[in-house]
């Protein structure tokens, strides 16, 4: 059993309800039985502005002793506060069940929520299938897919509910690669369309780096470009993201 602890220092312009990079959050699949990984984050301010940010993130799993079978259980919470009082909050859980078919070949099946009350009341919520593909072939080192899944979104705007459902495709391509004997660099491809209208199509492009200083700490960087081409509010139909931190393990 592993736990983790991570001190996020900076998030710029981290969007809502946007493609979730599973492969990024997955814990290890090499071993047998029980695993935890967990997350813990504070920042604030004082001063001209007086700000206090909470998070708790992580995840519970548990394999098969032939290493065939994966329950795989994501959280997140978030909170923040302005002198005292609570105006934003944030819930995200994610389960996920593996049967591994083959040494490269797996189904999956998913069920995902994220919510933010306080922030016009948003929403979103997934039910869906696919196939994951072990890809090691140069120029690739990691995990491609293809599946569908049933999605409904809603947001409440000056007192109206505004909602989308409905069914899309999930191709996406995930690959990683050792820089050198301490960091590693990944990059990760999602695109979203609606099953009967391509051009309602959501895609996003990651990158991260990872350095590890030593056996407890490491340094994280990433980025990501997301683009929707029909949002569901008069907002702009990309955001750009990133995020330094450290992380430390025992």
């Amino acid at each position: 059993m592993r736990l983790a602890i991570g001190l996020t220092s900076l998030i710029i312009s981290q969007s809502a309800l946007a493609i979730v990079n599973i492969e990024n959050l997955r814990m290890d699949e090499t071993q047998a039985g029980w695993g935890t990984s967990t997350t813990l984050g504070a920042n604030g301010k004082r001063g001209n502005t007086e700000e206090d940010n909470f998070s708790i993130s992580g995840g519970i799993q548990h394999i098969s002793d032939n290493l065939k079978r994966r329950d795989l259980l994501l959280y997140d919470a978030g909170q923040s506060q302005s002198k005292g009082e609570t105006y934003s909050e944030s819930y995200f859980a994610h389960y996920r069940h593996t049967e591994q078919l083959t040494h490269k070949w797996a189904w999956e099946t998913f069920l995902q929520h994220e919510s933010e009350p306080l922030s016009n009341d948003s929403l979103r919520n997934l039910v869906g299938m696919n196939a994951r593909y072990r890809l090691n072939a140069f120029p690739f080192n990691g995990f491609g897919g293809v599946g569908l899944m049933y999605e409904e979104r809603s947001i409440e705007l000056l007192g109206e509910k505004i909602e989308d459902t409905g069914t899309r495709f999930n191709f996406y391509l995930d690959s990683k690669y050792r820089l050198s004997d301490n960091t590693d660099w990944k990059i990760s491809l999602y695109a979203q369309p609606k099953t009967d209208d391509f051009s309602n199509l959501r895609t996003v492009t990651s990158t991260g780096l990872t350095t590890r200083i030593n056996s407890v700490f490491a340094f994280t960087l990433d980025a990501a470009y997301t683009h929707d081409s029909e949002p569901l509010t008069d907002q702009e139909n990309y955001d750009f993201s990133y995020t330094t931190g450290i992380n430390i393990r025992f």
